[in-house]
């Protein structure tokens, strides 16, 4: 299915107030270059690998064997420091806290915000969801729609222009916060806006 039919079935699945597909496609071009695999080939996929490497002290083969996906395709994925390092998730077995830790696919969504307590099935759920493009197309309009309304409801938020509005979403989807505290969000914040 077409990146475009998904954006706009995500977009017709629930009454949405704030997200367009303009800005839903900006965000995942901003979160994955609109492909949810990799390549080996893939500059990306050398950086995102070698952080997991340094992080867990595994080899290249053993990460690749946790993000392949059922139809053998890699996952597009990314191992979060400030998750994997979190000190709640260091008494969790090896490959729960590696799933709990990585964002995946078209819309980079984090393990741990996909997973509840307990945390069983944690493989399945996150390996099924990296292999299923709609649904996450469908959590990241979700998503931009939360944060898009925090930002209209916040008083910290002046301006509520649609582009104001994608701006403090997407900083709250990224970082979960709806005013970016770091610069490297303002600055990706920017570059949503900037595609509209």
């Amino acid at each position: 299915m077409s990146i475009d039919v998904l954006i706009q079935n995500a977009i017709k699945a629930k009454p949405r107030q704030f997200i367009t597909k303009e800005i839903l496609h900006s965000v995942l071009v901003q979160e994955s270059e609109l492909c949810s695999t990799f390549e080996v080939t893939d500059r990306q996929y050398r950086l995102n690998m070698n952080t997991a490497i340094k992080l867990t002290g595994k080899t290249e083969a053993e990460v690749l064997k946790l993000v392949t996906l059922s139809n053998g395709k890699i996952s597009k994925f990314r191992l979060e420091p400030s998750y994997f390092n979190k000190v709640a998730f260091k008494s969790l077995p090896f490959e729960v806290r590696f799933y709990l830790s990585i964002s995946t696919g078209l819309a980079q969504k984090m393990g741990a915000l996909l997973v509840g307590k307990p945390y069983t099935n944690v493989k399945s759920t996150i390996m099924g969801f990296a292999g299923n493009e709609a649904l996450q197309v469908l959590y990241a309009a979700g998503d931009m729609e939360a944060g898009m309304r925090r930002a209209y409801l916040s008083p910290e938020v002046k301006k509520k222009d649609l582009k104001s509005l994608a701006y403090h979403g997407y900083s709250a989807y990224n970082s979960g916060s709806i005013i970016p505290k770091k610069a490297d969000v303002a600055k990706r914040c920017q570059e949503v806006v900037s595609r509209l």
